[in-house]
């Protein structure tokens, strides 16, 4: 099988699937760890490494759709608003677990293995984040191809945020306006012109001041201890 054809495959996943993948490569991880880590260390791996596999599966989607794809993959295929709900949940009670080991284990004197519990620590807060708010584009764009809402523009969706230039937008341009939401807590050139995605804006601003002020925080001060 070519890699062309393997990356249209991973393309056309649905969001099951990619969930499938990622927990066979989690489980195989777990096991492959087993003689050398403690268990807390190789739940943790695995969960990296799980977590990892399907944000990598996600953004190969992300950067080979066009417009009219997003569109169709956002009308009927990717996550509904409850299932980003559960993975931002997971994800962020993931990372406080990861911070809580790691300071623990600072306590403990003479640690061998506190450079891979900080390296396993710090590896599943980035992911978290990078899949938290890639998540949010992915609903930001569900909301905005939703052709089953109760307003709908001429093209027959939904709508509500206004994109700078000609042609619709694809999943870049709703990963660049997630992104910006999260690192700014604002808007750049792209304006928010419907309630439902302004109060999804609001909770999305929310996720974002509590990853950089408890977790983020709690990790960078834990390392600067260390040194």
């Amino acid at each position: 099988m070519s890699f062309s054809r393997i990356g249209r495959w991973i393309d056309q996943l649905q969001v099951g699937m990619r969930l499938i993948l990622a927990l066979l490569v989690a489980v195989i991880a777990l096991a492959l760890t087993g003689t050398w880590l403690e268990l807390g260390q190789r739940l943790l791996f695995a969960w990296d490494v799980g977590i990892t596999t399907y944000l990598l599966l996600l953004l190969k989607m992300i950067v080979s759709v066009n417009s009219l794809q997003t569109q169709r993959r956002s009308q009927v295929g990717e996550p509904s608003t409850l299932m980003i709900l559960v993975l931002v949940v997971f994800t962020a009670i993931a990372s406080i677990v990861a911070t809580g080991l790691l300071l623990a284990d600072t306590k403990i004197p003479n640690n061998p293995l506190l450079a891979l519990q900080v390296s396993l620590a710090t590896w599943a807060v980035i992911a978290a984040w990078f899949l938290t708010h890639t998540c949010f584009a992915l609903q930001y764009a569900r909301y905005y191809y939703d052709d089953n809402y109760h307003t709908v523009n001429e093209f027959g969706y939904a709508g509500g945020l206004d994109f700078p230039g000609d042609g619709e937008p694809d999943y870049l341009d709703f990963m660049y306006f997630s992104f910006t939401i999260s690192l700014t807590s604002q808007t750049s050139d792209v304006s928010i012109e419907g309630q439902r995605i302004r109060r999804l804006v609001l909770f999305h601003q929310i996720v974002s001041f509590f990853f950089y002020s408890v977790i983020v925080g709690l990790v960078i001060n834990v390392i600067a201890d260390l040194w």
